[in-house]
């Protein structure tokens, strides 16, 4: 058997196209909790800056924008600082046992 048998990746291939479907779905479910109030819920304070990379300090761009901002008002997070497993563990931190990662879409020309 050839080695690069084996070298496939554990986690499954998801497409763009799904990725930007679960966004739209969480963006929808957002807007539909907050029907009865007179504004949405990403237009709160908490909200007032775009989210960035804690460690390169790169702004989010795009639906990562909102991706990340849903994901800061779903967990109650006061912080827009993101950033990869990888990362955080480079600068010494420890991610919290039970935390969940945060859809983002790579894009490149």
């Amino acid at each position: 058997m050839s080695s690069t048998q084996y070298t496939q990746s554990r986690q499954p291939q998801v497409s763009q196209k799904d990725v930007f479907a679960d966004i739209t779905r969480e963006i929808i479910s957002a807007i539909e909790e907050g029907k009865a109030e007179y504004r949405m819920p990403w237009n709160a304070s908490a909200f007032s800056s775009s989210p960035v990379n804690a460690c390169t300090g790169k702004t989010y761009r795009g639906i990562n924008i909102l991706s990340l901002w849903g994901a800061t008002l779903k967990a109650g997070w006061s912080s827009h600082r993101f950033a990869t497993y990888r990362q955080w563990s480079e600068y010494g931190c420890q991610v919290r046992k039970g935390e969940r990662s945060t859809k983002v879409v790579f894009w490149d020309t």
